[in-house]
């Protein structure tokens, strides 16, 4: 009788710790596509930010985003993993995250504080000088 009860005590600990380590994969896997996506938004406002089709407020707008994102994932993992209903909250804000930066880099507008070559020419080919504290643009 005491070699059943251990036997099954034993079987019980083994089922659970494969269950634990397909369920650990799972979330370890989440978590990195996760990282990766963040990352790949980050890259995504940095380029845009680079070539000027974000302007300064838009950019700010977005890097506090993906703070926001990051905080919040933050605290789902104090318990040490995802629930569904979390994993689900997170991935419709990196959704919402990439559609507001695909939006802002596509809205016409472009920084005025763009980057320039030695000539004072921006990515654009268009001379950008200053008139008297002001902005100007020259062909």
């Amino acid at each position: 009788m005491k070699k059943l009860v251990i036997m099954v005590i034993g079987a019980s600990f083994l089922l659970a710790s494969n269950v634990y380590a397909e369920y650990g994969n799972y979330y370890d896997d989440y978590d990195d596509r996760f990282h990766q996506r963040q990352e790949h938004q980050n890259r995504r406002i940095e380029y845009g930010a680079r070539n000027g089709d974000l302007t300064h407020r838009e950019i700010e707008k977005l890097r506090c985003e993906q703070e926001e994102i990051a905080r919040l994932e933050h605290r789902y993992l104090r318990d040490g993993w995802f629930s569904n209903r979390e994993r689900r909250k997170l991935q419709r804000r990196q959704n919402k995250a990439s559609r507001r930066i695909r939006n802002y880099k596509h809205n016409g507008r472009e920084s005025r504080r763009h980057y320039r070559d030695d000539h004072g020419y921006g990515a654009s080919g268009i001379h950008i000088g200053s008139n008297n504290g002001g902005f100007y643009f020259s062909w």
